[in-house]
């Protein structure tokens, strides 16, 4: 019963002291209010990448996902503008005034140009993620720890219980 129980427990120990991956050193992307990337258990922004990325081509696309970010953050804010106010002013005119309908046309006409230009926010946008992604992968496959090929196996045969050790 004690061999059991001790063979049990050795088992139950190798089990738990596999060799794994440390993944403490990989930058992985959360998306919160306050930040975009964790590494070390640290959480960053976007403006801290220098503090996160080490490769030059994580840092290229970390660069030009900021450039598009901010150009479609610009865009979107022009464009949401220009198509509340354009709805805004077109709902707003009164039917009563002389120049209801020409002031209506060009509200119309501001509401679609917000549209578009909102529109194209949106291309710019989805290019700054797609290259967030990018760097980070980029980032962590440099930063990969390559595990050795070594195994550890429990061997139970006739002679009785012992470990193979394979390098």
């Amino acid at each position: 019963m004690k061999k059991v129980a001790l063979l049990i427990v050795l088992i139950g120990n190798v089990v738990l002291a596999q060799e794994s991956k440390n993944s403490n050193n990989q930058v992985k992307l959360i998306k919160n209010s306050k930040s975009v990337f964790m590494k070390n258990s640290q959480e960053y922004k976007l403006k801290d990448y220098k503090d996160v990325f080490n490769n030059p081509e994580a840092i290229l696309n970390i660069k030009q996902a900021r450039r598009n970010k901010t150009f479609a953050e610009i865009l979107g804010y022009v464009g949401g503008f220009g198509l509340g106010y354009g709805i805004g002013s077109a709902i707003g005119t009164k039917s009563s005034d002389p120049q209801a309908k020409s002031k209506r046309q060009t509200s119309w006409i501001i509401a679609g140009s917000g549209l578009c230009v909102l529109g194209a926010s949106i291309p710019l946008s989805i290019s700054a993620s797609k290259k967030i992604k990018k760097a980070i992968d980029i980032e962590n496959s440099q930063n990969e720890n390559t595990l050795s090929d070594s195994e550890l196996n429990v061997i139970i045969n006739g002679n009785g219980v012992g470990f193979s050790l394979s390098f």
